[in-house]
């Protein structure tokens, strides 16, 4: 529970509050952030008196769930759909072919045996998504190019 609860904060730190950032609106990402501060005390008060530290962890992921959920619904009013089913399938996929290199390589030996496993399972990750991407990733290519030629 308190990995999933830290996953979905991850989500939104990483992913919608970068947007608010890049978009100016810091002050709907503190306010975001003091919604979910205030609603993590609330209900793992409330929720681990009633289950203990369980209740607790539960409480926390609520929070997470419902401001998460607001800001989706706050920012998809104002900048549209963020995600789509593909982009989201997309980044399983490549997750998930990350993931079976990494179980499939033997345990890293040394700092530089470190290195090679991360270096293959971003490989997977990076290929698996190209693959995927191609057409989008050829057409920024080709963008990237001709803007280079013509200035």
């Amino acid at each position: 529970v308190a990995m999933l609860a830290g996953a979905v904060r991850a989500f939104r730190n990483h992913y919608l509050d970068e947007i608010l950032q890049l978009t100016d609106r810091s002050r709907l990402m503190t306010a975001l952030d003091g919604i979910e501060a205030v609603a993590t005390l609330l209900l793992c008060t409330a929720v681990a008196l009633l289950h203990g530290i369980q209740g607790a962890l539960i409480g926390c992921l609520v929070a997470a769930i419902l401001a998460t959920a607001l800001a989706f619904a706050l920012m998809a009013r104002q900048h549209g759909p963020l995600l789509t089913v593909r982009a989201v399938f997309v980044t399983g996929a490549a997750c998930l072919t990350m993931a079976a290199v990494l179980a499939a390589l033997p345990k890293p030996e040394g700092f530089v045996g470190l290195i090679a496993i991360c270096g293959a399972g971003g490989a997977a990750y990076l290929a698996t998504y190209a693959l995927f991407e191609f057409r989008a990733l050829k057409q920024l290519a080709q963008d990237t190019l001709f803007r280079k030629l013509g200035s």
